[in-house]
């Protein structure tokens, strides 16, 4: 067996028992959940938190242990709003996890939260949280009167996803394209190439520039709030640089992998994570694309391939999770997916521009609306075809795996079918 091989295989047999174990963990949580009435107690420590709205409610985004959690309070029931790398003791009602996430609701008789302490890792979570606001307000430079596209932006270079009008959210949905504004493989290697040639002009050696590239990719990350794609991207990332800076040679499917494998010894919850699900089923089937049409001595319309791959790999699991299907989605991406990644170098470019010149931050953010508008009037397109987005009923696992199934059978036929007609010419 070849040596990536092995390394996949691994990853399989992994991923089984982290499924089994995190299946396992999910259901003792919940019945606990059941005979507590709903209720929840514990200790979070704070990874963000939102501004206070004007009904006199604010939330925070926190984590205990492995699971993630939204809690919503009174912004008057502390002095203080919560802040990044803080502990916070809290009693209230849960509600059931929806993607990955677990809402807390702050109300009630004995619900409370209050602070109890900070981690040692506090004055960096600060900083990074700091860094974020600041940034996004560099990202908004010069997009003053048009507050959508400048949310759209924010929502592509730092996950704020939230901010999204509800309308253009539902455009995008339609046309198959939200996931362009998940931090995903695209924003990380736009980013990274980006950071990559701005240390090539300091004269830095290419080795030493990948060793950089690491650590910066990962602050990023941690920055935007460790979102599942973006933690899958970074881990690849990390992989295909290490090898270069071992003199080895990149494998993308050993990558692919080891990232499996680490995120899931760190967390085999995220085996059960929409976004994770998502992520690293792509990124498998845009490898195993890539590897396949290797085969091949000539390949009409590549570019058509990987978008195709891409929605084909994710189809079945949209479906059975959120109950839709979007085949608009293949044609509004072959134009999407390029125009997003210069709308990400450019964006990344006004943000990090605004901290030193506002004037410039304001021709870059300008350009990249652009692009973002161009986006958004591809995806309107799509979405209003009649068919583009088509709400289904019940998806049943088995059709996921008839699916793949179906895709496997077909790209074997077909090599087989091109192998035949080669040894007769």
């Amino acid at each position: 067996m070849r040596l990536e091989n092995r390394y996949f295989a691994a990853a399989i047999v992994f991923g089984v028992f982290a499924a089994v174990y995190a299946i396992i963990e999910r259901n003792e949580s919940e019945s606990l959940v059941v005979r507590n009435m709903t209720v929840y107690s514990g200790t979070v420590e704070v990874d963000a938190c939102e501004d206070a709205s004007a009904n006199g409610w604010c939330a925070f985004f926190a984590h205990d242990g492995g699971e993630k959690m939204k809690v919503v309070m009174p912004s008057d029931a502390s002095g203080d709003l919560p802040a990044p790398g803080e502990l916070w003791e809290i009693c209230g009602r849960s509600g059931r996890v929806e993607r990955g996430w677990r809402k807390i609701w702050i109300k009630g008789s004995g619900a409370f939260a209050r602070k109890t302490g900070e981690t040692k890792f506090r004055s960096v979570a600060a900083m990074l949280a700091k860094i974020r606001r600041d940034l996004s307000r560099c990202a908004g430079f010069g997009l003053e009167e048009d507050r959508d596209i400048a949310a759209l932006n924010r929502a592509m270079l730092l996950g704020e996803r939230a901010k999204i009008a509800k309308s253009n959210r539902e455009v995008f949905m339609a046309a198959g394209t939200i996931h362009i504004f998940a931090i995903s493989g695209l924003h990380i290697m736009v980013i990274a190439a980006v950071a990559a040639a701005a240390l090539a002009l300091l004269w830095i050696p290419r080795r030493l520039i990948a060793v950089l590239l690491i650590p910066l990719l990962w602050l990023y990350t941690m920055m935007i709030g460790l979102p599942p794609s973006a933690v899958r991207a970074s881990a690849m990332a990390s992989f295909y640089l290490a090898a270069r800076i071992c003199g080895r040679k990149a494998n993308a499917l050993i990558a692919w992998s080891l990232a499996f494998i680490a995120i899931h010894l760190v967390s085999p919850a995220a085996i059960l994570q929409v976004g994770s699900i998502l992520s690293f089923a792509v990124m498998l089937g845009l490898i195993l694309t890539s590897r396949y049409l290797a085969h091949f001595e000539r390949i009409h319309a590549p570019w058509l391939w990987y978008p195709l791959a891409a929605w084909a790999a994710g189809t079945p699991i949209v479906a059975q999770i959120f109950g839709r299907i979007t085949p608009g989605g293949i044609f509004a991406n072959l134009i999407l997916v390029a125009v997003a990644g210069a709308d990400v170098a450019i964006g990344f470019c006004g943000m990090v521009a605004g901290l030193f010149s506002i004037h410039l931050a304001r021709l870059l953010n300008a350009l990249a609306a652009l692009l973002t508008k161009l986006m958004f009037a591809v995806s309107w397109c799509v979405a209003s075809v009649p068919g583009a987005s088509v709400e289904i009923g019940e998806w049943r696992w088995t059709w996921t795996l008839a699916w793949y199934a179906a895709i496997l059978f077909l790209a074997i036929s077909f090599r087989r079918f091109h192998d035949w007609r080669k040894a007769r010419i």
